[in-house]
């Protein structure tokens, strides 16, 4: 949280106090509502931010958060077997490089 200090002309002083009292509620509240209303909305759920990117076509389609089916989890496990094995990235960096 931040605290910050605001001059307001004696005019805009007198137009908020009115405002707040009209609303019944503090000075100091009333400021902060109407700076909040102002400013774009300031933290994005990581849903909404999904969405946007698939409005945008950057995703092809929003995550469902629902189990795999057997045969989903199945397949990718029939794919991560094909997949795994052999020499890792690093290693082959490292033999490409030659001794130090």
């Amino acid at each position: 949280m931040y605290q910050m200090t605001v001059t307001f002309t004696d005019d805009e002083y007198a137009q908020l106090m009115a405002e707040a009292t009209k609303h019944d509620q503090p000075i100091e509240s009333l400021a902060h509502d109407l700076i909040a209303r102002r400013l774009p909305q300031a933290s994005v759920s990581n849903g909404s931010f999904i969405e946007r990117l698939y409005k945008a076509g950057k995703v092809l389609n929003l995550p469902r958060h629902t189990p795999l089916a057997a045969e989903e989890v199945a397949a990718r496990e029939r794919l991560a077997a094909r997949l795994a094995g052999g020499a890792l990235a690093s290693d082959m960096v490292s033999e490409d490089r030659g001794p130090r």
